[in-house]
C-alpha cells in the first residue's frame, strides 16, 4: 500500500500570492515540508485555515481528484 510520508511545496510561491493568506499553506511554505509520520493523519483546525485546500492539492499530485 502506498502512503504519503511528506508534503512539500514543489516551487517557489510569489509573495503576492493568495496562498500566503491560507494558514495551512503559509505554514507549509515557511517550514518547507510537512512530515506525515503515522499511517493515519488528521487535519484539524478552524474553518478557513486551509485544511481542504491542502488535501485537495495532495489529491491532485497523487491523481486522486475527480476532475
Amino acid at each position: 500500500m502506498m502512503y504519503v510520508s511528506e508534503v512539500k511545496i514543489g516551487r517557489p510561491i510569489k509573495k503576492d500570492s493568495y496562498l500566503w493568506n491560507v494558514p495551512a499553506i503559509e505554514h507549509l511554505i515557511r517550514k518547507k515540508s510537512l512530515p506525515l509520520t503515522h499511517d493515519v493523519t488528521f487535519f484539524v483546525g478552524e474553518n478557513g485555515t486551509g485544511k481542504s485546500t491542502l488535501l485537495e492539492a495532495i489529491a491532485l499530485v497523487y491523481r486522486f481528484a475527480n476532475n
